[in-house]
């Protein structure tokens, strides 16, 4: 599963506009910085909603990695994924065994995202006062 991910498409402009602020490289390290941020709290999120097996469980929760933050002059973007191979089962779902029935997904990955998303113009604005600061 690689799903979660953000991205600054509107880069450009947030870099016209703190172009007489900030120069071009603190600027890009505050993208990559806030990225950073949002990317380890959506992690943290999808952790916590990952359910487990109460024997012997735990696989697909010790399964979710954060990526390095990846950037061009375009983006800035960190993915959120898990190399288990079932991971993407348990997020949205599958056929029951017999083909007769459906098992609903768990959705984590997609719920954590919602809920830093909710949070995002926060942590973004903190950000940018702390790099205004110094």
């Amino acid at each position: 599963v690689n799903v979660g991910s953000f991205n600054f498409e509107s880069l450009k402009k947030l870099k016209k506009e703190f172009g007489g602020v900030l120069p071009a490289s603190k600027f890009y390290t505050l993208m990559e910085d806030i990225t950073e941020e949002l990317g380890g709290r959506v992690l943290r999120n999808v952790v916590k909603r990952t359910p487990e097996r109460p024997k012997n469980g735990g696989t697909l929760k010790r399964g979710w990695k954060l990526s390095k933050v990846k950037s061009n002059p375009k983006s800035v973007t960190i993915d959120v994924y898990n190399a288990v191979p079932y991971a993407i089962y348990v997020e949205k779902g599958h056929r029951t065994k017999n083909h007769r029935g459906w098992v609903e997904g768990k959705f984590m990955l997609e719920k954590a995202e919602n809920d830093v998303k909710q949070v995002m113009r926060i942590v973004i604005h903190n950000f940018v006062l702390k790099a205004l600061k110094k």
